[in-house]
């Protein structure tokens, strides 16, 4: 993964195309030189995938736009944003490290996500760290997404977050020290998207309500969402500056109904004591024809197009990490064409093809079925008659008989059954894992004794890394009692231990190692 670079307005001479997807509204444009030279704006009117296919449909109709492969921008509550740093690791190890450095930050497993990272370059405290930028959606929400995209015939080119689209917008507008950060506000008539961004990069991305729900006594006037708004920029903005010591937001730019955006900046820049701007300014400098900041994200993404490549593009990454693509399923012919294929001098010469084929292939097989009847006759008839003169023994003498092969079937089916309780509690160990514990050796002895009974006993060995002592002994210790409680590990008579905890150290610094045996005698 590439850090990110400038970018210089006013892109190609080539013309770009795109999709904004909102909660409420899709937005199509293109961009040529620089210029916006179509652009519309539609309501979602119905619900789910449909909705959104026909408000795509409706979009480029009113736009004009006739190209099916368009870049994506997408605004939704299931995008998750979120950027951190952590050690410095090889360039090798950068992706494996940072899906486990992010699950301390989301509550979902990577494996259910679509998502896509950058590493971007530190300075000053942070040197010697990595800085990274994470953005993910659910698997299922994604594909929903791809498949009202595909109802409505779009194929397309990439999909990155807004906030992103957004935060390219300003990157140029400097308004402090290099790096200094940023913040846009994308305004809705309910809703409003917040991001915190430093050299067009989104660090801080978040979706705030200004209007309460029905009944909560919460103001719907301009003035009640704007102090709404208020509120929520001042707490987003001192979040981000507890977590980035040293940092400052020096400039608030509005996007929006552009009334709301220019009637606002005052209020705003009075309550947040930094300087708060319209976002008309800004889109002016960056394309020319935009008629509105209400459409400064299809300006964002286009812009990044016109120099190719996109910065976190959750479809390259979903592609990338699922192996190929699908491959296209072509349509079924329908009757009528079928019929008419029928009736075609071709369709006559392959007819006769096949009906000899097949009288062949019945031939063949009727000989190898005749071949083999005569060879299971003749084994029939020099079969051996093995009987053990069982049908002139009494019932007392068989009686030994029959008990002694229970014991030897019983014992059969215990080692038949026995890789069932393997695979069983090796289900169990792998669940019983904490976050930031992993195994790296293991040994497993599983047998029955001479009586018949299962025994077995685990040896493992494993490491444990949260970056803090208490953290990573506490986490190890929780594994111990997870392991006792789970009846498929611990089943009655059995015992678990963990011993030998030590310290170890690497380049990028300590850990702990254990070792963890659990054992059973009898049936598990």
């Amino acid at each position: 993964m590439s850090g990110l670079g400038g970018f210089s307005f006013g892109g190609g001479g080539g013309r770009h195309e795109g999709l904004v997807l909102r909660a409420g509204a899709v937005e199509a444009m293109a961009l040529r030189a620089g210029r916006v030279v179509a652009q519309a704006s539609v309501p979602v009117e119905g619900k789910g995938e449909l909705g959104i296919s026909q408000a795509v449909e409706k979009a480029l109709a009113a736009s004009g736009i006739r190209s099916k492969r368009l870049a994506i921008a997408i605004l939704t509550p299931d995008i998750v944003f979120r950027s951190f740093s952590m050690p410095s690791v090889p360039k090798s190890e950068i992706e494996r490290a940072v899906q486990f450095e992010v699950r301390k930050y989301i509550p979902y497993k990577t494996e259910t996500l679509v998502w896509d990272y950058r590493v971007l370059p530190t300075t000053g405290p942070q040197a010697g760290r990595t800085e990274v930028v994470f953005v993910a959606m659910q698997k299922e929400a994604f594909a929903g997404t791809l498949s009202a995209l595909a109802a409505a015939g779009i194929q397309p080119t990439g999909v990155e977050p807004l906030s992103l689209s957004l935060a390219r917008l300003v990157q140029k507008q400097r308004s402090g020290a290099a790096g200094a950060y940023q913040c846009v506000v994308d305004i809705e008539r309910t809703s409003a998207h917040v991001a915190i961004v430093r050299d067009g990069v989104p660090m801080l991305s978040r979706d705030v309500a200004l209007v309460g729900r029905a009944g909560s006594g919460e103001s719907t006037t301009d003035d009640g969402r704007l102090q709404r708004l208020a509120s929520e920029l001042s707490v987003s903005i001192d979040f981000f500056l507890r977590e980035h010591p040293g940092a400052s937001v020096s400039q608030a730019w509005l996007f929006g109904d552009d009334a709301v955006a220019d009637s606002w900046g005052t209020a705003l820049s009075a309550q947040l004591r930094m300087p708060v701007s319209g976002g008309r300014a800004v889109l002016g400098v960056a394309a020319q024809g935009a008629a509105s900041s209400g459409m400064a994200a299809g300006v964002g993404l286009l812009l990044e197009r016109a120099r190719g490549g996109c910065a976190l593009d959750l479809l390259r990454q979903a592609a990338v990490r699922s192996g190929a693509a699908r491959p296209v399923v072509p349509a079924m012919p329908t009757t009528q064409e079928v019929l008419a294929l029928l009736k075609t001098p071709q369709a006559s010469v392959v007819a006769g093809g096949l009906i000899a084929a097949l009288a062949l292939v019945w031939l063949l097989g009727a000989q190898q079925i005749d071949a083999k009847r005569r060879q299971l006759q003749a084994l029939q008839a020099a079969r051996v008659t093995i009987g053990y003169g069982v049908d002139g023994m009494t019932h007392d003498a068989l009686e030994p008989m029959v008990g002694a092969a229970r014991e030897r079937l019983h014992a059969i089916r215990q080692v038949v059954d026995r890789p069932i309780s393997v695979a069983r509690q090796m289900d169990a160990l792998a669940r019983a894992l904490p976050d930031g514990v992993w195994f790296t050796s293991l040994t497993l002895d599983n047998r029955l004794d001479p009586a018949g009974a299962a025994r077995y006993q685990w040896d493992l060995k494993g490491a444990c890394y949260l970056g803090e002592a208490t953290s990573e002994l506490n986490a190890i210790q929780e594994l111990e009692r997870r392991v006792r409680q789970s009846p498929a590990l611990t089943p009655k008579g059995a015992s678990a231990q963990v011993e030998r905890i030590m310290e170890a150290a690497s380049a990028e610094g300590t850990y702990r190692t254990f070792n963890l045996t659990c054992g059973a005698g009898g049936t598990s």
